[in-house]
């Protein structure tokens, strides 16, 4: 899976609507526009995310996880070794675990397994959904260090508790070639809380005034990636229909039906893509 910044995403819809120095729209109506596609993306393009920063220990049956891991559709233990005909031992593949139940409250997120499994590497495979994207772009307000799991951000005169910025979310930041995506699970006034980092990249050390971009975690090109692409184009053309200056009114009413159709072709594609994993029951519990 890859990972897709606000602004790799304002970069494409520059190139899409011919608008490279924001002379048609403006920047504010190019980040409304993605902002309002990404929000209706939610729930139509879940992508499917690996979870590893946990292993089991003997005799331990409770872990908890992230907040944000509430969608699970399945919990994989790595196998015990077994010899073969030349007696050296080899690790078998992945495979799933035959029980366990998560059990989320509104302040905890507990994975319970059964207490007879043994000491192992597990991993844990979790449908997340497009996250909004806020209004504004954002910086780091102080140094960070690569084990620091609170993120102090820079949004003006704005604070991040207000409803534009979204509870959990996924940042990017880069200096030069230094990079690292991390997720987050929380926030207050002035910061995002319980960050793991270096989901992508290497977690590092970055100063203040660092570019602190929202991340979706989307195939570029992928359905969801066209969807939002598409579905912002339509809503800077159907701002301009009645600008004289943007070609004649037929012109401009042909590419809002183009890329609102578009747009529609792409959500119920995904739809029919989306992962069926997250309803299943069984001995693997409720969830």
């Amino acid at each position: 899976m890859e990972y897709t910044s606000l602004s790799q995403l304002m970069s494409e819809l520059r190139r899409r609507v011919r608008d490279f120095a924001d002379g048609v729209w403006s920047r504010e109506d190019k980040v409304a526009a993605l902002r309002s596609a990404a929000r209706q993306v939610q729930g139509k393009f879940a992508i499917e995310a690996v979870h590893t920063s946990v292993s089991f220990a003997a005799g331990v049956y409770g872990y908890a996880l992230p907040q944000y891991i509430r969608d699970i559709t399945r919990v994989e233990r790595r196998a015990q070794p077994v010899q073969d005909q030349g007696s050296s031992l080899q690790t078998l593949a992945w495979q799933d675990l035959t029980w366990w139940e998560l059990k989320p409250t509104p302040s905890t997120n507990f994975l319970q397994i059964d207490a007879s499994e043994q000491a192992q590497d597990v991993r844990i495979w979790y449908l997340d959904d497009v996250p909004p994207l806020p209004p504004a772009q954002m910086t780091l307000a102080a140094a960070i260090t690569p084990t620091q799991t609170t993120i102090p951000v820079g949004v003006g005169v704005n604070t991040l508790n207000v409803g534009d910025y979204p509870e959990r979310g996924w940042l990017t930041l880069q200096q030069n070639t230094l990079w690292e995506v991390l997720a987050y699970d929380g926030k207050t006034n002035t910061s995002f809380i319980r960050a793991q980092r270096g989901l992508y990249g290497v977690a590092s050390s970055f100063p203040s005034g660092v570019q602190a971009d929202p991340t979706v975690l989307m195939d570029r090109g992928g359905v969801g990636y066209e969807f939002i692409i598409n579905q912002a184009r339509a809503e800077l053309y159907d701002i301009r229909m009645n600008d004289e200056a943007v070609g004649s009114r037929d012109e401009r009413n042909f590419l809002l039906r183009w890329a609102s159709q578009r747009a529609e072709m792409l959500r119920k594609l995904g739809q029919d893509r989306r992962p069926a994993a997250s309803i299943r029951i069984g001995k693997r519990g409720r969830f």
